[in-house]
């Protein structure tokens, strides 16, 4: 249903977003499945955040550069690739850049990926010209420093 609505969505001109949200748990036994649906829901999608974690995964290689490569290709327009205190990884197929987060003691990381993908569209969505946004690498910079300090917080 996910991914028909994204074609639909697509077909209209619209923004899409995709976060895998990856867990362990609830694809044990089936990784290739949700390896299969991910690559799917990227070949729509304009902006993709992944884990360090899932973008291994998904695009079967360790290197980040690589595997940020890959989801372009699969169809990605932007790629974030969350690296915890490391900062964000932020490629537009053209660019890339690690955009850094901002030292915090974290107590309990839950929800700090959903807090980081909330604040990005959020940005995005105010944007001027979101279908051409990731054109505009400076922009695409403030973005993320601006989600990467919202899932620091």
């Amino acid at each position: 249903a996910y991914l028909r609505l994204m074609s639909i969505a697509k077909d209209n001109g619209q923004f899409i977003s995709f976060d895998p949200n990856y867990r362990e748990d609830l694809w044990k036994g089936r990784v290739s499945e949700f390896v299969s649906i991910a690559k799917k829901a990227i070949a729509v999608s304009d902006f993709v955040k992944v884990s360090d974690e899932e973008l291994e995964i998904i695009s079967g290689v360790k290197d980040h550069e690589k595997g940020v490569a890959i989801l372009h290709e699969i169809g990605a327009k932007m790629v974030a690739v969350t690296l915890g205190k490391s900062g964000t990884l932020l490629s537009n197929g053209k660019d890339h850049e690690i955009i850094p987060s901002i030292p915090v003691t974290s107590i309990d990381s839950t929800g700090a990926g959903d807090a980081f993908v909330g604040a990005a569209l959020y940005q995005l969505a105010n944007s001027d010209h979101i279908q051409s946004v990731d054109a505009d690498f400076a922009k695409l910079r403030e973005i993320v420093s601006f989600a990467n300090k919202v899932g620091a917080l």
